[in-house]
């Protein structure tokens, strides 16, 4: 899944590979609604340093509190 940012350009080169992105500071949270939804067991969220000091954390705090299979990764 990608987030705002550079990564987001993932999507125009590989678009069957990743999800559209959220807005800053959502990265994640959009798997806690989808998770429960699709066969996906795991899925990788890209969070630049940016939005993790701007408002990321509250994305990461929500992931854990919802029980979801996410690893966070910055670039």
């Amino acid at each position: 899944m990608t987030g705002i940012g550079c990564h987001t350009m993932v999507n125009f080169v590989r678009p069957e590979i990743a999800l559209p992105p959220t807005h800053m500071g959502g990265e994640g949270t959009n798997w806690v609604g989808l998770a429960p939804y699709v066969g996906t067991d795991h899925v990788f969220q890209n969070m630049g340093d940016g939005t993790y000091f701007h408002s990321g954390l509250m994305a990461i705090r929500a992931s854990v509190a919802s029980g979801v299979n996410i690893t966070l990764n910055s670039p």
